[in-house]
């Protein structure tokens, strides 16, 4: 689980919010998210 999270933190920039407001900063989040998971599902096939 911390490999997940450092990973979305030092390769995908999810350490400092890119943009303002709680909507915003959760869709960086759903979308660093959505590309972890499909770099997942990319390594198992």
């Amino acid at each position: 689980m911390e490999g997940i999270i450092a990973e979305a933190k030092n390769l995908h920039a999810l350490n400092q919010a890119k943009y303002r407001r709680l909507e915003k900063v959760q869709i960086q989040a759903f979308m660093t998210a959505s590309v972890l998971n499909l770099k997942r599902l990319q390594s198992v096939n």
